[in-house]
C-alpha cells in the first residue's frame, strides 16, 4: 500500500505506527495505577499488573479480558496496520483487514473505562482511593494513534478503490424508499437519542459496601466526579466518547432521513456514520460497568441501577437502527440500476 500513498503519507503512516508501539511497549512496564486500601499497604502495578491484581481479587473474567483487549490487541492492531503497508494485500484483503481492526480498535480502551469507573466509585471515599500514573497516558496515547492511522489509511484505500453509485441516480429521501422500515428504523434512532440522554443523567450504579459512602453515579455525575477529582482528561474522555460523539452521530442520522438525497449521498454518509461509529465508547463503555457491577464485588462491592439498563437500551435501539440504514442505503430503485447499466454510469 505505501506505492499508493504519497512518500509523506507513507512515511509518516510507518513512523506513527513506530510511535504507538514504543508508547504501548513503555505502557507495560510503566506505573499504571495506585490502589490504597485502609489497613493496607499501597500497591502499585502496571497493565500486566492490572490483569494480575483483577485475577488474585477474583475478577476472572476482567483480568482475561485485559489481557486479550489490552495486552495483546494492540500489538495485533499495529502489527496488522504495519502489514497492510508493506505486504503485497490484493485490494479486497487490504480493506477486509483494515474493516476489521478499525472495527476493533476500540475495544482496547476496556480496561481504561474499568479503571474510570474504579475511580470514580472510590473518589470520596475513606476507605479506598486510588492514584494513576504514566502508565495510562502512554496507553491511550498508543490506543489513540493506532485508531487515526486506522482511519486515514481506511480512507485512502477506499478513494482509490471503491467505487460509488452512478451520479445520474435520481435524488429522493430515504424514508421514501424505505416504507415501514424507514418508519421503524425512524422510531429506533429516536428512541436511541432520547434513551441515551435520559440514561446519561440517571444513577447507573450504586455503592453497596459496608463503611463506604453508598454514592450514587450517573454517566454526567461520574464525568463530573472525575472532573472535580482532577482527572481531567479522563472526564472529557468520558464526555466525548459516551456523549459527544454517540449525539453527534444519532442526531444527523435521524435528519437524513427526511432530506433528499443521491444514492453517493447515502453511501458517504453511512461511510461517515461507520466511521464515528468507531470512537463511540458506549458499547466497551456498557461491558466495563457491566464487569465493574458482576465481577467487581471481591474489590468494591456496587449495584446496578435504571441508568445501566436505560443505558443498555439505548445502544440496542442505536445499533439496530444504524442496522437499518444500512439496509436503506442497498435498496435501489429502477431508475437508479438504469443509471448504473447505462455507459455513463458504468
Amino acid at each position: 500500500m505505501l506505492a499508493e500513498l504519497p512518500w509523506w503519507g507513507g512515511g509518516l503512516a510507518v513512523l506513527t505506527l513506530l510511535v504507538a508501539l514504543g508508547a504501548n511497549v513503555l505502557a507495560l512496564s510503566a506505573p499504571f495505577m495506585t490502589l490504597h486500601e485502609a489497613f493496607e499497604q499501597p500497591y502499585t502495578y502496571s497493565l500486566p499488573g492490572a490483569a494480575v491484581l483483577m485475577w488474585q481479587q477474583r475478577l476472572y473474567v476482567i483480568s482475561l479480558l485485559i489481557v486479550g483487549f489490552s495486552i495483546c490487541f494492540p500489538f495485533i492492531k499495529i502489527g496488522g496496520l504495519l502489514g497492510s503497508l508493506l505486504l503485497p494485500l490484493s485490494a479486497r484483503g487490504r480493506g477486509r483487514l483494515l474493516a476489521v481492526l478499525g472495527a476493533m480498535g476500540r475495544w482496547s480502551l476496556l480496561d481504561v473505562f474499568v479503571v474510570m469507573l474504579l475511580m470514580v466509585i472510590a473518589s470520596h471515599q475513606w476507605a479506598v482511593s486510588t492514584q494513576v500514573h504514566v502508565g495510562v497516558f502512554l496507553f491511550m496515547a498508543a490506543i489513540g494513534l493506532a485508531m487515526l492511522v486506522t482511519e486515514c489509511l481506511e480512507a485512502a484505500h477506499r478513494r482509490r478503490h471503491q467505487e460509488g453509485p452512478p451520479p445520474e441516480a435520481p435524488i429522493v429521501r430515504p424514508v421514501a424508499i424505505a416504507g415501514w422500515h424507514g418508519v421503524v428504523a425512524m422510531a429506533l434512532l429516536l428512541l436511541a437519542l432520547v434513551g441515551l440522554v435520559v440514561a446519561a443523567t440517571t444513577p447507573m450504579l450504586e455503592i453497596e459496601q459496608f463503611l463506604l459512602r453508598h454514592t450514587q453515579y450517573s454517566v454526567v455525575g461520574a464525568i463530573e466526579t472525575l472532573f472535580e477529582s482532577g482527572a481531567w482528561v479522563f472526564a472529557g474522555l468520558l464526555a466525548v466518547l459516551l456523549l459527544v460523539v454517540p449525539l453527534a452521530r444519532l442526531l444527523p442520522a435521524a435528519l437524513w432521513w427526511c432530506l433528499r438525497t443521491s444514492p453517493r449521498r447515502r453511501s458517504q454518509f453511512v461511510r461517515w456514520s461507520d466511521r464515528a461509529g468507531r470512537w463511540s465508547g458506549l458499547e466497551v463503555f456498557a461491558l466495563a460497568l457491566l464487569l465493574v457491577v458482576t465481577e467487581g464485588s471481591e474489590l468494591i462491592r456496587t449495584e446496578a441501577k435504571g441508568g445501566a439498563y436505560l443505558l443498555i437500551g439505548a445502544i440496542l435501539a442505536n445499533t439496530l437502527a444504524f442496522l437499518s440504514i444500512h439496509r436503506v442505503r442497498r435498496i435501489r430503485l429502477p431508475a437508479e440500476t438504469a443509471a448504473a447499466a447505462s455507459p455513463s454510469g458504468a
